[in-house]
């Protein structure tokens, strides 16, 4: 650039640099702001549908969930002294068995004491995120597998529309209670099921004025139709709705939650989290899933 001195002519003129940041990358700073961004979930919605059950007080690799296999009898006398309904009572068991879950990461001191915001207590986050995922997804893929695996289980969505929707949750909870004499209490949905149950709530809320047929909305997924509470399991394969009694299928746990080790020679930290599971449906036969062959 080149400008002109105060009170000269064009022929007096000087040259000045410009002086811009491109010219000084080594002075400029990266700061770093605010907490490390996670994109994960770790709410567990289908072990928190059903609960979770201590399972530190159970010793042994395996255990057994006693069933009711026969109930006794009971019927009408046909005359007095004549001998009344007799059956035997009897009881049978549902084993589960134990699985360990966890992730483990060998750390660097230089990695705990030079990065800010410091890197461990993201990696102990990480890993505790991590394994909540990884239990959930075991323990709902068992269960979808379970109960849309028999076909006896299974009710056809004859029109995928709001008719056809009622007419297939209201089969599903008759079949449901004509197996285990018990209504549903609970439905399990995939994501995209979500979706389309989703627009079929608001046509019903859209009849009904919002006074009926369920609740549901864009920024959750706890809602219900037809008063009955469902569940997203995104993990769930496309196309999955399961409605039944949520009592008939268990999930157990024992957190062993954080270890480390000091490793002197490395200058390192070993680590890991982790813990034992257990899982299994004890009458599959309380669920039914709803599939579309339309």
């Amino acid at each position: 650039d080149r400008r002109a001195f105060a009170g000269g002519d064009d022929s007096q003129v000087r040259a000045i640099a410009q002086q811009v940041t491109a010219d000084t990358p080594g002075l400029l700073p990266t700061p770093i702001v605010g907490q490390v961004m996670s994109d994960l979930d770790a709410a567990r919605p289908f072990i928190s549908s059903i609960g979770a059950r201590d399972m530190s007080a159970i010793p042994g690799r395996t255990f057994s969930r006693p069933i009711i296999t026969q109930h006794t009898q009971a019927g009408k006398q046909a005359n007095e002294l004549t001998e009344l309904a007799s059956r035997k009572f009897k009881v049978d068991g549902v084993d589960f068995v134990k699985e360990t879950h966890g992730g483990a990461l060998e750390v660097a001191r230089q990695e705990i004491d030079w990065t800010s915001p410091a890197a461990w207590d993201a990696l102990l986050t990480d890993l505790q995120e991590v394994y909540a995922i990884d239990t959930e997804d075991a323990a709902a893929a068992a269960f979808a597998a379970e109960v849309t695996g028999a076909a006896a289980n299974t009710v056809e969505l004859q029109t995928n529309d709001l008719d056809g929707w009622i007419l297939a949750l209201y089969q599903a909870a008759a079949g449901a209670d004509a197996s285990v004499r018990r209504l549903p209490n609970a439905m399990w949905v995939s994501l995209d099921r979500w979706a389309t149950i989703g627009a079929i709530v608001a046509q019903l809320q859209a009849k009904t004025g919002g006074n009926g047929g369920g609740d549901s909305q864009l920024d959750a997924f706890a809602g219900n139709m037809l008063h009955l509470p469902r569940f997203v399991v995104p993990s769930f394969p496309d196309g999955t709705v399961i409605v039944g009694v949520k009592e008939r299928t268990e999930f157990y746990e024992q957190r062993i939650g954080l270890l480390s080790a000091v490793e002197p020679r490395l200058l390192g930290v070993e680590i890991a989290y982790g813990g034992y599971i257990a899982y299994g449906t004890l009458n599959a036969k309380g669920f039914r899933a709803i599939v579309n062959e339309v």
